[in-house]
């Protein structure tokens, strides 16, 4: 909840340090005829700052260079009119990415007091990125076009797409065509929500907890070994965070010979096994050379997830995961006409099997049946139907039940929770069509009647789709 002030005429602000203005494409700072000056790129705004008792400075860059080259005029500029002390630089359109840019790549770090941008923005994820600062959320805007990406990230940041399914009138995806490269432990804490990817994912290169949150993602593939989430070869790595993620023929993560990969958490996720074509040859959880490298997972949690086979479990050729070393806990989670082989040394907790080729999983392996579970039992789902071999058709309601379903905590006697996406409490999935983008929920101005010289009170509620 905010509550912000207006005041009718309100004083500028008489800063310490200077300004710089800086243009946007095509920009200049003042054009002259005959000598005198007839059009001024910020007309007003300079005089304006000016009289408040501000120092103020225009500067000029090349008009249509790249971001590189403009930043690089602009540090040049400042350098040559103030050069000591703090600035703060107004940038204007691609003038705030220069401005973005020079601070974050050239060395002004110290230099540079404040950045105000206004209307900025990139029309390439690796633009923004390299202009972002450690921290920084990326906003991608939904688009016909796929995004291309393929470089390492070498800072923390968020990235925030459209939704797997926006719900709004521009209901295009935020499809990324590259990869995201995590090479170096700066690029930990980073988060991916919202975002549409095709023949690429996230690739952790670096040992280490890596505290990245992936949120709300959709991963539609053609099956193969390749996958969303992919560990390279190094001794281990943790902290990964996957949730209300729908992994369409695709692996969700494929782990390199040898890597141990510790405290993967996954919740309320989707994963559309054997689907496109009904025989395709991949696992959710993929190993390489399992038998040779002893790759291990361990103290895995996953809770609340669909792995959905198109075929019978008994004809499918691929298993949930390959035959490495395990320490899994599956929590209310949905084992549709799938191959239930490999899953060793787990735990199972109010888990449901249908179609499967073992409906018992828990009973073999040396896995664990910590009780509630329920063995080859029809989920009931209600949209079942637009679920074929060609993959899922997005919907609001993914996966729900009818009444009389068994995953359903009325029909099911002492179970903790509901079985399946819409079980566990901790995630909405109901919302997962959308990204986590904020928006204003409500605005109120209590008293919109004011005299000339008194405060305009407005309360403002900002929430987002969570």
């Amino acid at each position: 909840r905010i509550a912000v002030s207006l005041t009718a005429f309100s004083p500028v602000p008489t800063l310490a340090d200077p300004i710089v203005l800086v243009h946007g494409l095509c920009g200049f700072n003042q054009l002259y005829a005959f000598r005198r000056p007839m059009k001024s790129y910020f007309p007003g705004i300079r005089e304006y700052l000016e009289a408040a008792g501000n120092r103020v400075f225009v500067a000029r860059v090349s008009p249509t260079s790249s971001i590189t080259r403009r930043a690089a005029d602009l540090k040049r500029y400042i350098q040559r009119q103030v050069p000591s002390g703090p600035v703060h630089v107004i940038g204007h359109s691609l003038g705030g990415l220069d401005a973005r840019y020079m601070t974050s790549r050239l060395g002004m770090e110290d230099r540079v007091k404040s950045v105000t941008t206004i209307g900025g923005q990139f029309t390439d994820v690796l633009s923004a990125s390299n202009a972002a600062t450690d921290g920084d959320t990326i906003y991608i805007h939904g688009s016909p076009v796929i995004y291309p990406a393929g470089f390492g990230l070498s800072k923390r940041l968020t990235f925030i797409g459209a939704g797997m399914n926006p719900q709004k009138a521009n209901a295009f995806k935020t499809t990324i065509g590259g990869n995201f490269v995590i090479n170096s432990t700066a690029g930990f804490g980073s988060s991916f929500l919202g975002l549409s990817f095709t023949s690429a994912g996230i690739v952790f290169n670096t040992a280490g907890n890596q505290n990245v949150t992936v949120s709300r993602c959709y991963w539609n593939g053609n099956g193969g070994q390749d996958a969303a989430l992919t560990f390279g070869s190094y001794p281990s790595g943790s902290g990964v965070n996957v949730n209300e993620c729908v992994f369409s023929n695709k692996a969700a993560v494929s782990v390199a010979q040898g890597n141990q990969l510790n405290g993967m958490m996954i919740s309320n996720c989707v994963f559309l096994v054997n689907n496109n074509p009904p025989n395709a040859n991949f696992e959710p959880f993929y190993f390489i050379n399992p038998n040779q490298g002893n790759g291990t997972a361990l103290n895995w949690t996953i809770s609340n997830c669909i792995f959905y086979g198109y075929n019978n479990g008994s004809n499918n050729v691929s298993s949930i995961i390959s035959c490495v070393t395990q320490s899994i806990t599956y929590n209310n989670c949905i084992f549709n006409k799938v191959y239930t082989s490999c899953m060793q040394n787990s735990t199972f907790n109010n888990c449901l099997t249908f179609g499967c080729n073992d409906n018992d999983p828990w009973l073999s392996g040396g896995n664990f049946n910590s009780g509630f579970n329920l063995s080859n039992s029809n989920p009931q789902f209600v949209n079942s139907g637009s679920i074929n071999s060609q993959g899922l058709s997005l919907a609001p309601d993914w996966f729900g039940f009818t009444p009389t379903s068994p995953a359903l905590v009325a029909n099911h006697p002492g179970a903790p929770t509901e079985i399946g996406v819409y079980g566990g409490g901790t995630y909405n999935y109901a919302n997962a069509n959308a990204s986590q983008l904020p928006f204003v929920y409500s605005l109120n101005i209590p008293t919109p009647n004011i005299q000339s010289g008194q405060n305009l009170h407005i309360d403002v509620i900002g929430k987002k789709h969570d």
